[in-house]
């Protein structure tokens, strides 16, 4: 089976029982601050993440603040390569951060632990001014 993707970034790591997975996003420059990027439909975040599908597809990437470097997080479009013209810049709508900690986590079966073949991902992110996560992607 194919490796997680985003393992390789990942610090911090908390396992459970080889059914869950959680991790702070590390660039490979050492850095733990991103610009999150995303192709899907912008909620108030009320009782639902702030970024959900969009005619059923859905692609969330982190931009390193430091160095640049583009780590997608999640892409679920259909199999095809999201275009990189059509991302929008998530920031909080009321206080215009734009640059976060990102926390992800992974819900398994225990035979497809730490796979691509996850039953559920989330998404939360903190800036630095915060101590509480708030989740933006529940899929």
């Amino acid at each position: 089976m194919d490796e997680l993707k985003t393992l390789r970034f990942l610090k911090e790591i908390e396992e459970k029982d080889k059914c869950t997975l959680r991790g702070i996003l590390s660039c490979g420059c050492g850095n733990q601050l991103f610009r999150v990027n995303y192709q899907g439909r912008r909620t108030k975040g009320i009782f639902a993440p702030d970024i959900i599908k969009k005619s059923g597809a859905l692609a969330v990437e982190a931009v390193c603040s430091n160095c640049g470097e583009k780590i997608e997080l999640y892409n679920l479009k259909n199999n095809k390569t999201p275009d990189p013209t059509m991302y929008e810049n998530f920031q909080y709508k009321f206080s215009g951060f734009s640059v976060f900690q990102i926390r992800l986590s992974y819900n398994y079966y225990v035979e497809k632990f730490k796979t691509e073949k996850y039953e559920n991902i989330f998404i939360d992110v903190k800036n630095e001014h915060s101590e509480k996560w708030h989740r933006i992607v529940e899929e």
